[in-house]
């Protein structure tokens, strides 16, 4: 194990304010704060040069390194404060997506959800009410097998039916994309009117 290694080993063990307890008594110690990162840097009295390591947020993402020269040093903070700038960037996109973001269902559209473990199970939901432009009313409807898969590795192919409807209507908040969250291991999608291949019964898990 190189000692860069063993150090992130070790800090790993240890936390934010014990590793800066063990570097803080050295020469010009100094700490800059920075859109969620901590850069430490001092003069390593083990060869004199200009060092540093980083904290994102309690996360070691930085061991501590001497570096040859001041500049050196400081390029690599311009480094990491342009990856923070570009994290920053990226939250605020998609937080200004989410909030301008507006969904496109109207009443009566049909969605539908791809799930199973080992096997393609579909479900279908019709869009009984449109609450907000970020929320909609919808319930399961049935699904009817318009072609048998025949043979193996051949599925069935499905459709709604609107006829039947099961369970009671359910509030759901749209996600970007028209997505719809149905519970923890599936969403639903706009269904864009073809059939959907489904394992056929008695052959999945």
């Amino acid at each position: 194990m190189n000692k860069i290694s063993q150090f992130l080993h070790t800090s790993a063990i240890f936390s934010r304010d014990q590793v800066v307890q063990k570097k803080k008594h050295q020469e010009d110690y100094k700490e800059e704060l920075y859109k969620g990162y901590t850069f430490s840097t001092y003069i390593s009295d083990k060869n004199n040069q200009p060092a540093m390591f980083v904290f994102k947020s309690r996360t070691l993402v930085s061991p501590p390194i001497a570096y040859k020269t001041l500049e050196g040093r400081n390029n690599a903070i311009a480094k990491f404060k342009q990856r923070a700038d570009d994290e920053y960037q990226g939250k605020e996109e998609k937080r200004l997506e989410k909030k301008d973001f507006k969904h496109s269902f109207q009443q009566g559209d049909v969605l539908f959800s791809h799930w199973g473990y080992d096997q393609d199970n579909i479900s279908f939901y019709i869009v009984t009410k449109v609450l907000t432009p970020k929320s909609i009313e919808i319930q399961q409807i049935g699904t009817k097998v318009i072609e048998k898969g025949i043979g193996i590795g051949r599925d069935d192919l499905v459709m709604p039916d609107t006829t039947r409807k099961s369970h009671t209507p359910m509030k759901k908040t749209v996600q970007n994309g028209d997505r719809v969250k149905i519970d923890s291991y599936s969403s639903a999608y706009k269904w864009d009117g073809k059939p959907k291949e489904q394992t056929p019964f008695g052959l999945g898990h």
